[in-house]
């Protein structure tokens, strides 16, 4: 219950960090708000790993089985984002600095397998 309640508390406060940086960079007028996409998908993991650890702690088939899926769809799903990356970098619909596409791809591929892990524990 320790772990739980550790998890949960950690998400709290990473939510709180990407608000604060979020309306930080807002108010101020920097574009910098991009930055604040790491915590947040940091708070979803440490959410997901909140909710899910009574059916995680132990090591069984079903966790394996929900981990597997979960990875094997978020290949998929990150290629699709480095795909729209590259369209939209490549046509300069958008302009991004390598820094930003790097923070804004790991706070998407860390969201995508961990909302993943909590669609995979519901359906199996």
């Amino acid at each position: 219950m320790k772990s739980r309640l550790g998890n949960f508390t950690i998400s709290f406060l990473m939510l709180i960090l990407s608000l604060y940086t979020f309306f930080s960079s807002w108010v101020n007028g920097k574009p910098g708000f991009v930055m604040s996409f790491l915590p947040f998908s940091l708070f979803i993991m440490f959410f997901r790993l909140g909710y899910l650890y009574p059916q995680f702690k132990k090591n069984d088939e079903r966790y394996k089985l929900i981990q597997q899926k979960a990875m094997f769809y978020n290949y998929f799903i990150s290629m699709g984002y480095l795909f729209i990356f590259f369209i939209l970098l490549t046509n300069n619909i958008i302009n991004l600095s390598a820094q930003t596409v790097i923070a804004i791809l790991g706070a998407l591929i860390i969201a995508t397998v961990n909302i993943l892990f909590i669609i995979f524990s519901k359906v199996y």
